[in-house]
């Protein structure tokens, strides 16, 4: 019996190293479903997405707060955008009444980083249709006050 609870307790404390040591990787998804306001659609519809060759609707913008000032930021895909293939994608964030660019990429999936860069969420970027483990952090960049490929 004695011998029983030992092993039990050899047990207990090797998965309590090993829970403790390993680092918990969290992302938040992004949807593209979701309403968005009549003020967040009026500043959607007058950006002019033609100086970023970007053709959206407005059934292809999620709104998020990649920074936490309670402002608004969205993310935007083409309108063509489909799952098997490269889309681009903008971040715009919200400047008194209009948008502004912070972020331009290509990317099949986006999703929002536990981590942030200076105050703002990373985004992990997935290009390639296979592998749901090859992604590419982009950061924050202060200095240029836009979303930026992570140098490691």
């Amino acid at each position: 019996m004695n011998l029983k609870k030992t092993s039990i307790f050899s047990i207990l404390c090797f998965l309590s190293v090993v829970f403790v040591t390993l680092n918990a990787f969290a992302a938040e998804r992004i949807y593209f479903d979701r309403p968005l306001s009549q003020s967040s659609l009026y500043k959607i519809q007058n950006f002019d997405f033609s100086k970023i060759k970007l053709n959206p609707d407005t059934e292809n913008v999620a709104k998020t707060d990649l920074n936490g000032d309670g402002l608004s930021e969205f993310i935007v895909r083409d309108e063509r955008c489909t799952a098997d293939k490269l889309c681009l994608h903008a971040i715009l964030a919200e400047s008194g009444k209009s948008l502004h660019v912070i972020g331009l990429f290509e990317a099949r999936t986006i999703l929002i980083g536990e981590e942030s860069s200076a105050g703002v969420r990373n985004l992990l970027v997935f290009k390639t249709e296979n592998n749901d483990f090859d992604y590419v952090i982009w950061s924050w960049d202060p200095l240029s006050s836009a979303y930026k490929e992570a140098s490691l």
